[in-house]
C-alpha cells in the first residue's frame, strides 16, 4: 500500500482509486469532507459511482457493513443530495434526480427576483424521509415577467426538425444530453427544457434529451 494510504472501510480498489484522485486518502479524509460531498468530488470527476458506494462510505464513518445500514440512515443520505436542488438549473436538478434513483415531479413557475429558470424552493423539507422512485416537486424561477414566445413542442421530433422548428420561433438548441436507446431511432426528441408551452423570450435556449445507439461512444452531454 502507497506511504500515507489507508483503507476505507467498504470500498474497493476502484472506488479507492476515484477518491485519491479527489482527494480522499485516509478514513480521516473521509470524516472531514464526508459521503455526500465525497460523492459529488468523484461525480464532478466524471466518474459514474453508483449509490452503494455512497452507501459504503457511510458505513465507513458509521463502523459498519454498507448493507447494514438503515433505511432511514440511507433516506437522509439521498436527501441531503436531493436538498442540493437550490440553486440549479432544472436540467441539472433532472440529472441529479436521476442518478439518486427519483424523479423529477410538478414544476412550478413563479415570478421572482431570482435568475430565470433557477430553483429556488422544493418539496420536501429537510428530515423528510424518501425512498427511490420517488418524485420531487421543485419551485423554479420565472423571472420578473414571461415571455412572449410560446416554446413548442419538440418531443418524438428529430434533432434536425427541432433546429429547424426551433429557428422558426426564434429560439436556439441549448444543451444536448444525450441518453442511450435500443427502441427509438438515433436523435429523437425524449423530453425537453422549457417543456412545451412555456413563455420565453426570443433568442432563449432549449435544452434537449436526444436518443443515442446504445452502444455508441457519443458524449452524454454537449453544447449546440
Amino acid at each position: 500500500m502507497s506511504r500515507g494510504v489507508v483503507k476505507i472501510r467498504n470500498v474497493g480498489p476502484k472506488s479507492a482509486a476515484w477518491l485519491r484522485q479527489v482527494g480522499v486518502r485516509t478514513h480521516e479524509d473521509l470524516v472531514r469532507i464526508g459521503p455526500v460531498e465525497a460523492f459529488l468530488k468523484i461525480k464532478r470527476a466524471g466518474f459514474r459511482p453508483s449509490l452503494n458506494l455512497l452507501y459504503s462510505m457511510a458505513g465507513a464513518l458509521d463502523d459498519c457493513h454498507w448493507t447494514d445500514l438503515s433505511e432511514e440512515r440511507r433516506s437522509a443520505l439521498i436527501l441531503e443530495l436531493e436538498a442540493l436542488l437550490k440553486g440549479k438549473s432544472l436540467l441539472d436538478a433532472k440529472f441529479a434526480l436521476e442518478r439518486l434513483g427519483l424523479k423529477l415531479g410538478r414544476i412550478e413557475r413563479i415570478p421572482s427576483s431570482q435568475p430565470q429558470d433557477m430553483i429556488f424552493d422544493q418539496q420536501f423539507e429537510e428530515g423528510t424521509l424518501l425512498k427511490q422512485g420517488d418524485f420531487v416537486g421543485v419551485s423554479i424561477s420565472a423571472g420578473t415577467g414571461g415571455g412572449t414566445i410560446i416554446v413548442p413542442d419538440l418531443i418524438g421530433k428529430s434533432l434536425t426538425e427541432a433546429k429547424k422548428i426551433l429557428a422558426d420561433s426564434s429560439l436556439i438548441i441549448g444543451k444536448i444530453n444525450y441518453q442511450p436507446s435500443a427502441t427509438l431511432l438515433p436523435n429523437t426528441i425524449l423530453d425537453q427544457y422549457p417543456s412545451s408551452g412555456n413563455s420565453v423570450n426570443p433568442g432563449n435556449a432549449v435544452d434537449l434529451f436526444v436518443t443515442k445507439p446504445a452502444d455508441t461512444n457519443i458524449p452524454n452531454e454537449e453544447n449546440d
